[in-house]
């Protein structure tokens, strides 16, 4: 009887010991977590949701995203995106609006087809509701979001970028028509659309914010082909690119993503196992399935089985709280490396750190935001790439050559010189021995390869997967020469 006494007691004592261990472990964490935001807020920065949502007029928000809707269903009448500036060879791209037939493939597996007749064909009856939704833009539309409950948003990123592909077809159209009037006023129109994406502080915005502004560098690439702009014309191309400044909101888009933590872990907490880390929540294994896996592959059936179950019921307990923290630190370093405009280049982290740390959500979100640091600053490279493109056309055009350097554009042509947020310095320009220009950003190795637009493998000739990314010359037009 003793000795069953003596065991519950050692029994009891040791389930108390662990308890309070990880009660502790429990406070600890949560009263870093407390102090690291105290911290934040004692230096002015905003950690609420409300504070940094931007507001707009509901009815201004209604009505846009209903001409947003529209917009991209008249994209769906076309048969899919414009291919402009699409690569023939490294550092070279085809014109698509001089091609008498611009042939694209349709349907996979069938030989191409002169896409013309059918661009203009859907374009021709809906020449109305284009115009008017040109006046919209030009006037200011904002779409409104729900920033706790960000997936009920989602079918308008699609809408977004299907009402760009449509302004990109009504674009290249009229170039091949011959009307630079409309064509500026479709070209105008798709980088409005881009700003949409980029004033609104939610991550996934801002990379369709890019991806329209991809499609705009495209098609303006494109028109500065074309040889009937006036220079007031040019002018106002370039004052879109030179006014579009994507990093302030690529760091409210890190800010917002802060100051959703809490929500994103809480969530996080009520979930039913670790396959939160891949957002697969309808995927958790079960105990069947976890036996079932135990028969074929032992091995991998315990590790599944110490993740459903005493690993991920720790995190949630104790550890989820330090994850948390680091979490908030991350992306506090990712804000931090966008303020300095390229200077600090955010680096992948080392995945072993934070899951060493038992910070299995940190380790799973950190490649995710340092791609998206990089792509802010692949999207501003390009916004500078494009000012200094259209202004060293500007200077051919009145004066029958291109600068020996960027800065001869100062200050007529460019307020400053173009920088390379690749790198933290300036875009590299000079003039070849033929007499064409050789314009490029070092790229994202961030490794000046003397202007190389060939891929590190061979993966296509992508504009953007060359070791730098080198303004493309026109492939169907003989090399400019110098006078």
């Amino acid at each position: 009887m003793k000795r069953k006494v003596a065991a519950y007691w050692a029994v009891t004592m040791a389930l108390l010991i662990i308890a309070l261990f990880f009660g502790t472990m429990r406070w600890g964490a949560k009263a870093r977590l407390t102090h690291y935001r105290q911290q934040l807020g004692a230096t002015g920065q905003t950690l609420e949701v409300e504070q940094l949502a931007p507001v707009w007029p509901d009815n201004d928000a209604i009505a846009a995203a209903r001409m947003v809707r529209e917009a991209s269903t008249l994209a769906r009448s076309i048969y899919g995106e414009v291919s402009s500036m699409k690569p023939l060879g490294p550092g070279r791209a085809r014109v698509a609006w001089r091609q008498r037939e611009l042939r694209e493939q349709i349907i996979y597996g069938q030989p191409p087809t002169n896409i013309w007749p059918l661009v203009q064909g859907a374009l021709a009856g809906e020449q109305d509701q284009i115009a008017r939704f040109r006046g919209a833009l030009a006037r200011g539309i904002h779409l409104q979001v729900d920033y706790r409950w960000l997936n009920a948003n989602i079918d308008s990123l699609e809408a977004l970028k299907l009402a760009t592909v449509m302004m990109q077809a009504a674009a290249l159209a009229t170039l091949h028509d011959g009307n630079a009037s409309e064509a500026l006023l479709d070209l105008r129109a798709e980088m409005r659309l881009a700003r949409i994406g980029g004033e609104i502080p939610v991550i996934v915005y801002q990379l369709v914010g890019y991806a329209c502004a991809a499609i705009a560098f495209n098609d303006d690439w494109e028109a500065l082909q074309f040889p009937d702009w006036s220079e007031e014309q040019l002018a106002e191309l370039q004052e879109d690119w030179e006014t579009m400044d994507w990093l302030p909101g690529a760091r409210k888009s890190l800010e917002m993503t802060r100051a959703r933590s809490p929500i994103i872990f809480h969530n996080y907490r009520n979930a039913n196992g670790p396959e939160w880390m891949r957002n697969d929540l309808d995927q958790i294994p079960g105990l069947s399935n976890i036996w079932q896996k135990t028969v074929q592959d032992p091995g991998a059936g315990a590790g599944t089985f110490l993740d459903r179950y005493p690993r991920f019921w720790l995190w949630k307990w104790a550890w989820s709280y330090d994850d948390e923290r680091h979490y908030d630190e991350m992306l506090g370093q990712s804000i931090v490396a966008l303020q300095s405009e390229g200077k600090i280049l955010p680096t992948p982290p080392d995945p072993d750190v934070p899951v060493r740390n038992r910070a299995f959500g940190t380790a799973a979100s950190a490649p995710t935001i340092t791609r998206f640091v990089q792509k802010a600053f692949r999207a501003q490279t390009m916004s500078e790439m494009m000012t200094a493109g259209i202004a060293l056309e500007r200077f051919r055009r009145q004066t029958g050559k291109y600068p020996k350097s960027l800065a001869e554009l100062v200050p007529r042509y460019l307020k400053r010189v173009p920088k390379d947020y690749m790198d933290g310095g300036e875009l590299r320009y000079r003039l070849r021995t033929d007499g064409t220009l050789l314009l490029y950003s070092v790229g994202s190795d961030g490794k000046d390869d003397g202007g190389n637009p060939l891929p590190p493998k061979w993966q296509g000739t992508n504009f953007f997967l060359g070791r730098d990314l080198v303004w493309p010359s026109p492939a169907d037009e003989p090399p400019r020469i110098v006078n």
